[in-house]
């Protein structure tokens, strides 16, 4: 008797569009903390995001809405890639945004700043970018990336890092990809 294994990939179709996005990598190889979530509600993410911060002895997590029910989450703490690998298994974010950049060999992830139509309008509040929407402050032992730190407050209105343990690094790894 044989035994056989069918698997099916289904992808989204990419469009000719791009969107730029900001990458979780810092100078020094350590990582910020970014999560994607889709389809969750907002009460949920609280809770989880209460949960993760004492679980892992977090600092403040930014949340940015990114459509309705979905949202980027950035927490501004540095951790070496196996910590924050830890992080992402204990959230609920999709397995592909924990997987991806895991199996294409960049390990870095990353998050929109545009819209899904154009790659041109980045900047401050603007239609269709990404929104600021709240701070959960919790208490970091860690110390934050300089260079997130300036690229959130120059991109996203209203955010204001609550920290003050900023390391002197200030590069950021932008990214241009098909969506």
């Amino acid at each position: 008797m044989f035994n056989r294994i069918l698997k099916i990939d289904i992808f989204k179709k990419r469009t000719n569009e791009n969107v730029v996005g900001y990458t979780n990598r810092c100078q020094d190889g350590s990582y910020v903390i970014f999560l994607d979530y889709d389809n969750i509600e907002y009460e949920w993410l609280i809770n989880e995001i209460n949960y993760l911060q004492e679980m892992y002895r977090l600092g403040d997590f930014y949340i940015f809405s990114s459509s309705e029910n979905c949202f980027h989450v950035v927490c501004l703490d540095k951790v070496p890639l196996e910590y924050y690998l830890k992080i992402l298994r204990s959230s609920s974010v999709d397995p592909n945004y924990i997987n991806v950049p895991l199996y294409s060999g960049r390990k870095i992830w990353t998050l929109r700043v545009t819209d899904k139509t154009s790659d041109k309008r980045i900047g401050k509040n603007k239609k269709g970018i990404i929104d600021f929407k709240a701070v959960v402050v919790g208490l970091s032992i860690f110390k934050q990336s300089k260079a997130h730190t300036v690229f959130v407050e120059n991109h996203f209105e209203g955010f204001i890092n609550m920290g003050n343990n900023l390391d002197e690094l200030e590069e950021l790894i932008l990214a241009r990809y098909p969506i």
